[in-house]
């Protein structure tokens, strides 16, 4: 065999060029060389865009899981007469379904004495319920599409909230 037929030729995309027309030469090859004013500047790799993807969508999948370990600890404890001290405009208040509660709603109901009794946290009510606000905070950010709400103090702070309701979820 010669090693003309073993070579293959670069993959190569101008540095002004589209990510997207990128994307299946990367699919592909596994790798891009950047090039720019005829020289090879950079190289962009499937590993790469796997990290970028994860940090674009880390907000999304930490605010969910976050809102569904406050669904799975709160829902339980609430009776249909709970919907009634949500505002009037509320679906889940017209509808009384408890699958309707939004995140908001969720924080106003924890702040009810009645309602945090029945959860018997052994935990801080006031700092918990100011963790929850500040993710309600970065939820509204990050689903009204603001450029890089989070930083990294943002990611910080959702981290250690889902890891705090994992535990108490389990507990």
């Amino acid at each position: 065999m010669l090693v003309s037929e073993c070579r293959t030729d670069a993959q190569i995309i101008e540095a002004d060029g589209s990510l997207a027309d990128a994307l299946p030469v990367i699919e592909k090859h596994g790798y891009v060389l950047v090039r720019s004013q005829g020289r090879v500047t950079g190289i962009v790799t499937a590993s790469d865009l796997a990290v970028e993807l994860r940090s674009i969508t880390y907000a999304f999948t930490s605010i969910g899981t976050i809102e569904g370990l406050v669904r799975k600890m709160l829902h339980p404890k609430l009776v249909t007469a709970d919907l009634d001290f949500l505002e009037e405009h509320s679906r889940a208040r017209r509808t009384k379904q408890v699958t309707s509660i939004t995140f908001g709603e969720n924080l106003r109901l924890l702040q009810r004495p009645d309602i945090w009794k029945r959860l018997n946290l052994q935990i801080n009510k006031d700092h918990f319920l100011e963790q929850l606000e500040v993710v309600r905070e970065l939820r509204n950010e990050v689903m009204h599409f603001n450029s890089d709400p989070l930083g990294s103090k943002g990611k910080k702070h959702l981290e250690k909230v889902e890891t705090f309701l994992r535990f108490v979820c389990q507990a």
